[in-house]
């Protein structure tokens, strides 16, 4: 551990968390971006999905920043196929008008199709890795938003997700070997 760290602080990493990246659009457009523990796995088998993150979400001219927690399960998988029904959780932080969004409970359903990846590579300069699961999909996501001067309004969003496995990269300093 301690030579992944010297490396990291020597030389050089970078690195993506397993995750999940969705545009959508419905009464609002919304871009999400959050760790996924199913694209953590390489099974094709998960039986839950915990996601959260960032979400921003544009209402006319007015983006409002927050965040999100879901809870999935899958309720049909067939090979690299899945259907998957969630439990979603947003607050948004930059409140400042009456009107602004002030969160939203939502009940979505999506579909995906999904690839297992774990591979490993390196040499004297470098050692990458890809582990977990790549896929794409849409999604349907329904519920009431409130608003900061308490109204309640239903809201519909449909959008494509983009699955991403854990990406990581370490280069060492001036040509040295990297201790995995």
């Amino acid at each position: 551990m301690r030579a992944i760290f010297l490396t990291c602080v020597l030389g050089g990493c970078a690195g993506v968390p397993p995750s999940r990246v969705e545009v959508g659009g419905g009464g609002d457009q919304s871009l999400t971006i959050g760790a996924s523990s199913a694209s953590a796995t390489t099974r094709a088998d998960a039986r839950l999905d915990l996601a959260a993150g960032y979400v921003a979400r544009q209402r006319g001219d007015r983006v409002q920043h927050g965040s999100f927690a879901e809870v999935g399960v899958p309720a049909w998988r067939r090979d690299a196929r899945r259907v998957w029904l969630a439990g979603r959780l947003e607050t948004f932080w930059n409140r400042a008008e009456d009107g602004d969004l002030r969160g939203a409970a939502l009940v979505r359903a999506a579909v995906e199709v999904t690839g297992r990846v774990h591979a490993t590579g390196g040499d004297r300069d470098a050692a990458a890795i890809a582990h977990g699961r790549y896929g794409v999909g849409a999604f349907l996501d329904v519920g009431p938003q409130v608003f900061t001067d308490g109204t309640v309004a239903a809201t519909l969003n449909i959008g494509v997700s983009l699955r991403i496995p854990l990406l990581a990269i370490a280069t060492s300093p001036k040509g040295g070997i990297i201790i995995w």
